[in-house]
């Protein structure tokens, strides 16, 4: 709900994605990481964790592309 009164607060995406990314919702996660940064582009942690979960949605991505049905 604070998300909703207050959409441009930095920490509230950060928790958000980092609860999501533990819970492996890895595309939401990665959708407020990238919000985050898109609000305090200097914001290093946030950046990281963006390269991070692209790479791991990138490898799920290979891994279900590979396995046979």
């Amino acid at each position: 709900r604070a998300m909703q009164m207050q959409p441009n607060v930095v920490d509230y995406h950060r928790h958000r994605a980092a609860s999501l990314a533990a819970l492996g919702k890895l595309e939401e996660a990665l959708a407020d990481y990238s919000r985050a940064v898109q609000l305090k582009p200097h914001d290093d942690v946030a950046r990281a964790e963006c390269d991070r979960l692209r790479d791991l949605v990138a490898q799920r991505a290979a891994a279900t592309a590979a396995s046979p049905e």
